[in-house]
């Protein structure tokens, strides 16, 4: 079997790109758009929040909070 080193962390410095851009600052703080983010990301589709070893006994369950 073939195996694949994993490349060390890189620092931004060293993967800087001329011209590249991020999203505008308001993707980043508003809660409008956040909101948003939760409802069509965190509510329409299936999330893993556990392990079957975190549920012991057959009728067992778990709940997690996702994203408030």
């Amino acid at each position: 079997m073939e195996t694949k080193a994993i490349p060390g962390f890189r620092k931004t410095a060293e993967t800087f790109t001329a011209g590249a851009k991020t999203l505008p600052q308001r993707y980043l703080i508003s809660p409008e758009i956040f909101a948003r983010e939760q409802e069509r990301i965190f509510s329409n589709q299936w999330l893993c929040v556990g392990h079957q070893s975190q549920i012991p006994k057959p009728g067992d369950y778990l709940m997690q909070e996702v994203a408030g």
